[in-house]
């Protein structure tokens, strides 16, 4: 699959969570950031384990995002913090395969993403958390067109014992549109 292909959302299934195992592996530059005290996967088993704790939560839904031609594997991603009553979502939990990475992946997911939470879900805003330590992220964020809103000192534990500064990013219902035809404008580039 090239960088650039067209990708489908369909919701996450621990046998595509091997999947996603067998496309990433043991990679610590993929699994580093992810949040919480399991520690770092090393196995499929691992992987599935941490993954099925986290689909256990009722306020989540979790996604894998495929290649439409291949079929193949590209990405996890969930929305959290479902809230309907205030009309909010955080989308979170993303992981791009290496070969992946890059290119336009990032840009269509959360186009798909932004697109059900605003226009589907009718949010009135989308928050993403980013580890204050994951600069990669933080540059994806700016570039996706959200904005910075400020720092959750001491967030939450991490495997290691010491706590995380969360960045806090969000995208509103009035900002919508402009960020809408910027990813979009980004993907056809």
């Amino acid at each position: 699959m090239s960088k650039d292909g067209q990708l489908q959302r369909l919701p996450l299934e621990l046998e595509s969570v091997a999947e996603f195992w067998e496309e990433v592996g043991n990679d610590p530059e993929t699994w580093q950031w992810m949040a919480g005290t399991d520690p770092i996967p090393e196995s499929s088993q691992a992987l599935q384990n941490t993954f099925g704790r986290r689909m256990s939560v009722t306020d989540a839904e979790f996604f894998q995002f495929r290649d439409q031609a291949t079929n193949e594997i590209v990405a996890l991603s969930a929305f959290l913090d479902i809230r309907e009553q205030d009309r909010h979502v955080e989308i979170g939990s993303t992981f791009i395969a290496r070969r992946f990475r890059g290119g336009n992946t990032n840009y269509r997911m959360k186009l798909m993403m932004l697109t059900e939470a605003f226009d589907v879900r009718d949010c009135v805003r989308v928050t993403f958390k980013v580890n204050a330590l994951n600069q990669r992220s933080r540059d994806a964020m700016l570039r996706i067109g959200a904005t910075f809103e400020g720092e959750l000192r001491n967030q939450r534990e991490q495997r290691d014992g010491t706590w995380r500064t969360a960045v806090i990013y969000s995208i509103i219902d009035s900002e919508w549109p402009e960020v809408r035809q910027s990813l979009e404008q980004k993907i056809a580039s």
